[in-house]
C-alpha cells in the first residue's frame, strides 16, 4: 500500500507540475511573443499542444535505468524552480 501511495503522490505531483508548466508557458508567451514579436495571445489548449510538441521533440532516449522516487522528485523540484525564475524574470522585465 505504501508503494501505491508513493506512486499516486508522484502522479498527482506530475499533473500539478504539468499544469504549472502550461501556466508559465502561457504567461511567458504573453510577455515575449506577444509584446516583442507581435504574435497573438494563445489559449490554454494551444499552450498544451505547443508544450507537448516540444516535449516529444526534445525527449531523450531512456538508457534503461529506472529512476528512484527521490531522483524523480528532485527533477520535478528543479523544474519548478527553473520555471518560477523564468516567469519572475519575464514579469520583472516585461511587466
Amino acid at each position: 500500500m505504501s508503494k501505491f501511495m508513493e506512486l499516486l503522490g508522484l502522479f498527482v505531483l506530475s499533473i500539478g507540475m504539468s499544469l504549472y508548466r502550461l501556466f508559465i508557458f502561457t504567461k511567458v508567451w504573453g510577455y515575449i511573443a506577444v509584446k516583442i514579436f507581435n504574435l497573438p495571445q494563445i489559449s490554454f489548449w494551444q499552450s498544451f499542444a505547443i508544450c507537448s510538441l516540444i516535449s516529444v521533440l526534445t525527449e531523450k532516449a531512456s538508457d534503461g535505468e529506472k529512476k528512484t522516487t527521490e531522483e524523480s522528485a528532485q527533477r520535478l523540484m528543479d523544474l519548478v524552480v527553473a520555471l518560477s525564475i523564468t516567469w519572475l524574470i519575464c514579469y520583472l522585465v516585461f511587466g
